[in-house]
């Protein structure tokens, strides 16, 4: 027969005797404590983090020049406009809102390979010299 475990509970704190008192997703105190063999550590996917906040909808992107990765305007959860910040994708724990993001825009993300900005003249010192040039003469 397999285990099942419930939860996830926080560890409100260790008593004299060995056992833990725990809180409940309801963040009330369970009405016993419970002995170390009678818990189990889970995914830190459950551990909370005062330094993340929900998504309500991301809102804007732009790409960098240098490396060609998105970056993306994010509107927070219960925060008015002027706390919007621009994030890397690599700053979301789901990227479901990025995806969805594209979708409502209805554009997909174009990926610029190396082979093809070499092609274009992005990034080349030259090219870039030739552009400045060819503006300046009038």
């Amino acid at each position: 027969m397999d285990v099942v475990n419930e939860g996830p509970y926080e560890v409100v704190r260790k008593t004299e005797n060995g056992t833990y008192s725990l809180r409940n997703a309801k963040n009330e105190l369970e009405p016993r404590n419970y002995l170390p063999n009678e818990l189990a550590h889970v995914a830190d996917e459950y551990e909370r983090f005062d330094d993340v906040y929900e998504v309500e909808k991301v809102v804007d992107h732009k790409q960098d020049e240098t490396t060609n990765k998105y970056i993306y305007k994010v509107k927070w959860l219960n925060f008015d406009d002027s706390h919007n910040t621009w994030e890397p994708s690599d700053h979301f724990q789901s990227q479901q809102c990025i995806q969805t993001y594209w979708k409502r825009i209805g554009r997909e993300p174009r990926v610029v390979t190396k082979k093809r900005q070499a092609q274009q003249g992005v990034g080349s010192k030259k090219n870039r010299s030739k552009r400045s040039k060819h503006k300046n003469v009038a």
